[in-house]
């Protein structure tokens, strides 16, 4: 069974991602890296009383 969700998924292959994709700036992603970075270490603060000794050997980060 097909759902919106996944119709709704863009793909690196679609041609409007690779137009989207082509208009940013070096700047701009890189605004938004520091960005997500620092939201993410404000979410891992919030989320740190529920950090358990299997959860420390996950990174979100990659």
């Amino acid at each position: 069974m097909t759902t919106s969700s996944k119709n709704l998924t863009p793909k690196p292959d679609d041609g409007n991602w690779n137009e989207l994709t082509a208009t940013l700036s070096i700047e701009s992603t890189d605004r938004f890296d520091e960005w997500m970075t620092e939201q993410l270490t404000v979410l891992e603060e919030r989320l740190n009383e529920f950090v358990s000794p299997r959860s420390l050997h996950k990174n979100l980060r990659g």
